[in-house]
């Protein structure tokens, strides 16, 4: 129903209520309507910076998860080693 008038709504569906078809079918609320507003008004830079910070955003994510990873696998290795120091350990005990 994208791009249709109320009145074909009207028609399509049956509502009878013209306020019913524009709180469902057609997004009229204030705050839509002035994103819609900002985003046809924005000029090039604007655009542009927006751009940048979506892209910094998406690496910075990504240093992120490379970060969390190596932390797990740095934190891996040390249960690993703990638990060998600690086999080792029980073994000298019973060779003691």
């Amino acid at each position: 129903m994208c791009g249709l008038s109320a009145d074909k709504i009207q028609v399509a569906t049956g509502h009878v209520e013209i306020s019913t078809i524009t709180n469902h079918y057609i997004k009229t609320s204030s705050t839509y309507q002035k994103q819609l507003l900002e985003l046809g008004n924005m000029d090039s830079i604007n655009s542009l910076e927006v751009n940048k910070l979506k892209e910094i955003i998406m690496l910075q994510n990504q240093e992120i998860l490379r970060l969390k990873e190596r932390l797990n696998l740095e934190n891996e290795e040390q249960t690993k080693n703990a638990n060998l120091n600690g086999s080792k350990n029980e073994f000298k005990g019973v060779v003691a």
